[in-house]
């Protein structure tokens, strides 16, 4: 189990995910595919136990540029986009603009939620796991959720082999202190 996470490896991140948006392009920003494409079926697979999502209220937790908040406002949920990046925030208000829609943002640590608990029917992490300790961020999740609401969340995890190739390649996308998952925190959670 990871400790929580440190006040210097936020600021980490945090630097690393303002730099990160800043160097973005909402134009190439593909809300739609991010979910429907055939390369993403763990969201296709979300989408299904999430349900209909009109009139429901999600936090997305480390939303980054956004991409998936736009995508949960344009299908009729009342979207709370959080991120501990006050430049992905402002990204992700960017992108709802360009699409039409409003969400909330807030700049949120995944491990200590400023929110009561039940606030939300639906509580949704995207790769934000892997960056934080996850355990402590899990509880927060369901701390926050309603009680019959939806956690749901995806991050890589570090017996993959696909992942560990994309890791080595993709080294501008990643932070210094982010860590995929061990499959054992499934059973810990």
């Amino acid at each position: 189990m990871r400790r929580k996470t440190t006040a210097a490896a936020l600021a980490r991140e945090r630097q690393h995910h303002d730099q990160w948006a800043a160097d973005l392009d909402i134009d190439k920003i593909l809300v739609k595919e991010s979910f429907e494409a055939s390369t993403a079926p763990e969201n296709r697979f979300i989408l299904k136990q999430l349900g209909s999502l009109k009139g429901k209220k999600l936090l997305d937790l480390g939303c980054g540029a956004g991409e998936n908040s736009v995508y949960f406002a344009l299908k009729g949920a009342h979207c709370i986009a959080a991120d501990y990046s006050p430049g992905m925030l402002e990204t992700a208000q960017l992108l709802a603009r360009k699409h039409g829609v409003a969400i909330e943002t807030k700049c949120i640590n995944a491990e200590a939620i400023e929110f009561p608990d039940d606030s939300f029917d639906c509580v949704y992490a995207a790769n934000l796991l892997h960056h934080v300790c996850p355990e402590t961020a899990l509880r927060e999740m369901h701390r926050v959720c309603k009680p019959g609401g939806k956690v749901c969340f995806w991050d890589p995890l570090k017996h993959n082999p696909l992942i560990n190739l994309y890791r080595r390649m993709a080294t501008e996308v990643r932070s210094e202190d982010e860590a995929p998952l061990s499959i054992g925190f499934v059973k810990t959670v």
